[in-house]
Parts: C-alpha cells; structure tokens; sequence
C-alpha cells in the first residue's frame, strides 16, 4: 500500500514551529547553505586537553556558538588530512558509510547539522523535557543544553559513547547552569536505551521533544522508532485538537539517500502521528527534515 506523505514546505514548518523560531530560521537556512557540512567542523584541541581515550575537541554551531566534545580516537577515519579531502564529495561519504551499524563514536553529518539547527533554533527545545535518542557522543545534546531545556536525557544502546557524551554534557551543563547563571536549570539525565526493548525505555509520556539524526537505516528500525515515539510522547498528545495543537514533537535528520522515510511516515499515520518532511535547509540535496507530531484531526 503506498501511502501520501505529507510534505511541508518552509513557510509550512514556520507556522507549526514557535513564533520566535521562524526569523531565526530563515537565518540559519542561509547560513547552513554556506557551510561545508561535516567539513566546516573546526577540529581543534583548544584548550590542549587530552587523555589516553580522547581528545578534547571544538565545534562551531554557528556565529558565537560552539561546544566542546569529547571524541575518541577513530581509525575508520583515517589521518585529518586525508579525511579532510575525502569531505570535500560529501556524497561519497555517506554512500561509502551507508552500511555502517553500531558506530556512535563517529560524529555523523546528520548530527552536525541537527545541532545546528538545534543551536540556532532554541525554542525548539526551551524550557522542554528533551530526549536524544542514539546520542552517540552527545553533540545535538550539547547544542539542546545551549536552548535551555528543562530536563536532558541521553540515550544510547552503547553504554562507551554513552558515558564520553555524558562527560561533555555533564561538563556544558555545570558551566550554564553554576551559580552564576542559575535562572535556566537543567535536569540531565542518561539511559541506556534500546529501542527494540520497552524495558529499557523510559517512562510513558516522560518526553516532549525527541532528537534523533540517522536512525531510519533499516526496515526493522522504523517500526522501534515509531513505537518507541508514542510512548513518548503519550497517549495525552494523541488527544491533541486542531484548537490546541499537538504540544510535542520528534525532529529526525536523515540522509536523503536513505530509502525506508517512506515506511517510517505509513507507520507513523498508522501510529496516530504525522511525519511531514521537507528538504533541510541549506542541504537541499543531502538531507531530509522528518516533523514527527500527533495528528490534530482524525
């Protein structure tokens, strides 16, 4: 059965995201047009932090916005010049990657520009209970502590990136949050999370907004995912009117080249939710913008 997916342009996700998110919006589309994706990442130890698993690495978000990461050494990468080259043909990168499973300890460019709509786009996250599912090692975590959220949790299968995003989150969180700022808290939080496995998933209708780049990599996920995303979200968002509006949402980077959005947004309408796409802005050509909320109308 082929299901009509719904799209939605720019203009259509101004009206569904906050009102003080649109302008911002429009900024960051021109912006992420400019940048080279994976590429523009400024890869440097500055402040000459190391260990024996990882060096200590910055990240530009935006103008005035960057975090600080922890990133293990990765061999699949190779020496930075050599993979310096080889961003350059992002599209060879994610054909050549495309069959990869199991490695969170790599920032994706999903989750690059995932964060960076999340840095530049804060009220996406303001003052939400915030859930970023396959964290890997915590950057659009990191750039959702910049929006101050109200509670943080970082979700990953694999208990090692797991542990390197909480230490780069835990440490963002006390710098924005310590006693001289204390009029944005956030709660953070951590889980080992499969999503194959409702007992490892947290309590039903615990989220608002989910966060997630690159987990529609197979057929078998779609279905976990959408699963897990109405637990969520909970059966009180499902009730949701067109009066109201739904209160909570998913927002999911995927590579276009990826083939299962169109089993991922049947499941979902199945489910009670609608997964509206439009091309990501800036990246017309490389990624997708999943919109995942409860339908307003049945």
């Amino acid at each position: 059965m082929k299901f009509e997916l719904p799209i939605i342009s720019l203009a259509t996700f101004w009206l569904v995201a906050p009102a003080s998110t649109a302008s911002v919006f429009a900024g960051f589309a021109m912006a992420n047009n400019k940048s080279n994706g994976f590429g523009n990442k400024k890869k440097q130890n500055s402040r000459g932090e190391k260990n024996q698993e990882a060096n200590l690495e910055t990240i530009q978000l935006g103008p005035h916005k960057s975090v600080h990461i922890w990133i293990p050494p990765n061999e699949l990468e190779g020496s930075r010049d050599e993979t310096s080259k080889f961003m350059k043909n992002k599209a060879n990168l994610l054909e050549a990657y495309a069959d990869f499973r199991g490695t969170g300890d790599v920032i994706w460019p999903s989750a690059l520009h995932l964060a960076r709509l999340v840095a530049n786009c804060p009220s996406f996250v303001s003052g939400k209970r915030v859930l970023d599912l396959g964290c890997g090692l915590g950057l659009v975590s990191l750039a959702a502590i910049l929006g101050g959220p109200s509670e943080l949790t970082l979700c990953d299968v694999d208990k090692s990136v797991l542990e390197m995003a909480w230490k780069s989150c835990a440490s963002a969180a006390d710098q924005i949050t310590g006693e001289e700022n204390t009029n944005n808290p956030c709660s953070l939080f951590k889980l080992e999370l499969d999503w194959r496995n409702p007992a490892t998933w947290p309590e039903k209708g615990s989220v608002d907004v989910v966060l997630a780049s690159d987990i529609l990599y197979d057929e078998d996920a779609t279905l976990h995912v959408n699963r897990l995303i109405t637990h969520l979200l909970g059966d009180d968002y499902l009730l949701a009117t067109s009066t109201n509006g739904p209160t909570g949402r998913a927002l999911i980077v995927d590579p276009i080249s990826r083939s299962n959005r169109d089993a991922f947004a049947g499941q979902a309408l199945q489910a009670g939710l609608t997964a509206g796409m439009a091309p990501f802005p800036g990246q017309e050509n490389e990624f997708v913008l999943i919109n995942v909320t409860p339908r307003t109308a049945f």
